[in-house]
């Protein structure tokens, strides 16, 4: 009945915004689903006009407060979300996606850290419109967001608030803000690489203390997305070799710091960090590497891949010393015991090319590198994963490179691994990093737990499923 009666569909919109709370919840996920399933996009186009209306209306109506802002606004923004989520692939924003995105903006920048009904769908919004455009509409997101003072402020209180949550063993505030936690630092992790790129004009750097970052990684009962969260800022900023206009690490050392550890070479180099900083995160990043969750591992192998080179350039010793270091045997042969001793996993094969780079032969004996070879060899590469398949690849290649003594038969091996590999499928990495978060109602989750199963490597379907959070195509 919607599908042929656009003009039902507004009316439901308008049921949704000036309805009761009770009656909106229930026509918001009658509209969630019909969204999911609806094929025709310009269903999108006439909503996105609607929201824009009916945005510029409340909040012109409630410009003194955002206490005053109807309670049914995070249910339109959570809609709006979703609408924003029905375009497939990579779009030039056009003049009604400006006015949403201004409009948008501009409520977040009025809002406190606690307002999370509101902030957690926009910063979604927002963290949306930053990653699924084309380039030129792209930079003009990066501008629109960066000048916009308030809002940058606002994301480094809430970044702030990490430090709350990581101060106790147990939860101090809701899942809520731990959720807001999450996205704002998504979304700064992705203004840092944008920013870079574009060089754009930066109104308000944040600032960050780089104990607290780092202790802010040490595992404790937090969701597994908190620190994929951190750790996608990490690589960010590692990558841009922690020097940026947008974003900067202070250091509060003690006096006793400072007298137990005096400025010496590797801390030179390595400023803004020092070695004992660069040891504990590698400690920590070791820890949540054993507790074995898929995101988890990638984004941490992730991390320590940029943190490797990032040590490279500025003291080789220190990421020969990190490589090389004996946890690393240990840290193998956990995750091995986990996978049933088979090399054929992603993370393993990431980890072990990682510590081949450095050309640390310690860690990897030829022995292994054999068993690696052998399996492969005797594996059907088609039903081998993209992630598996991307992760074997770069093995073969930085075996090609490295100094080890292999033999024509190996070499042999390791062209016809190379050649018979299949392509990446495009299609199961068509939101490569693309993490959504926030919480989720009893009716609509169980709604996503069957979507899982039916549509796992779709456009929306769900990759991981951790208490209240959820995450739609994610790949690191």
């Amino acid at each position: 009945m919607l599908k042929a009666n656009p003009s039902a569909i507004l009316v439901l919109l308008d049921l949704v915004c000036f309805g009761t709370n009770e009656v909106a919840q229930k026509v918001l996920i009658s509209l969630k689903i019909f969204l999911r399933i609806a094929e025709d996009i310009r269903v999108c186009d006439l909503l996105r006009s609607q929201f824009l209306q009916i945005l510029q209306q409340l909040l012109v109506e409630n410009n003194s407060s955002i206490s005053q802002v109807s309670q049914n606004v995070p249910l339109l923004l959570n809609l709006l979300f979703l609408v924003q989520l029905r375009y497939a692939t990579e779009r030039e924003l056009d003049n009604t996606d400006f006015r949403l995105l201004r409009l948008v903006i501009n409520l977040c920048g009025k809002c406190r850290p606690t307002d999370s009904e509101i902030l957690q769908p926009s910063l979604n919004f927002l963290y949306w419109s930053l990653q699924q455009t084309i380039p030129s509409s792209q930079q003009i997101v990066v501008v629109l967001l960066l000048s916009n003072k308030s809002l940058i402020e606002l994301l480094e209180k809430v970044l702030h608030c990490t430090w709350m949550a990581t101060s106790f063993s147990e939860p101090v505030f809701s899942s809520s803000i731990e959720s807001l936690i999450c996205s704002s630092w998504l979304l700064i992790a992705s203004l840092l690489i944008q920013q870079n790129i574009y060089n754009t004009e930066v109104h308000h750097t944040i600032s960050l203390d780089v104990d607290k970052v780092f202790n802010a990684v040490a595992y404790r009962k937090k969701s597994i997305l908190f620190f994929v969260s951190i750790l996608q800022f990490l690589r960010a900023f590692f990558k841009q070799n922690l020097c940026s206009s947008f974003v900067k690490f202070t250091v509060q050392s003690t006096d006793e710091q400072e007298k137990e550890l005096p400025q010496s070479k590797e801390n030179i180099s390595l400023f803004p960090l020092a070695m004992w900083h660069v040891l504990s995160l590698v400690a920590r990043l070791q820890n949540l590497l054993v507790q074995k969750d898929f995101l988890l591992s990638q984004t941490v192998i992730g991390c320590l891949e940029i943190l490797l080179e990032y040590l490279h350039l500025k003291n080789q010793s220190t990421a020969c010393h990190i490589a090389s270091h004996p946890w690393n045997k240990f840290l193998l042969i956990t995750l091995l015991d986990g996978n049933e001793n088979s090399f054929l996993n992603s993370e393993i094969l990431r980890l072990v090319s990682l510590f081949m780079k450095y050309q640390d032969i310690r860690t990897i004996s030829e022995i292994e590198i054999s068993h690696i070879l052998e399996e492969a060899a005797h594996t059907n590469l088609l039903e081998l994963s993209n992630d598996t398949v991307s992760a074997l690849r770069l093995f073969l290649l930085q075996l090609q490179k490295i100094k080890y003594q292999v033999d024509s038969s190996k070499k042999a091996v390791i062209q016809t691994l190379l050649e018979n590999l299949p392509p990446i499928n495009r299609h199961q990495w068509s939101h490569q990093g693309i993490v959504y978060l926030g919480n989720d109602q009893s009716a609509e989750k169980r709604y996503w737990e069957k979507e899982a199963m039916l549509q796992r490597d779709s456009l929306v379907g769900v990759k991981s499923c951790c208490g209240e959070w959820l995450i739609e195509a994610a790949g690191f």
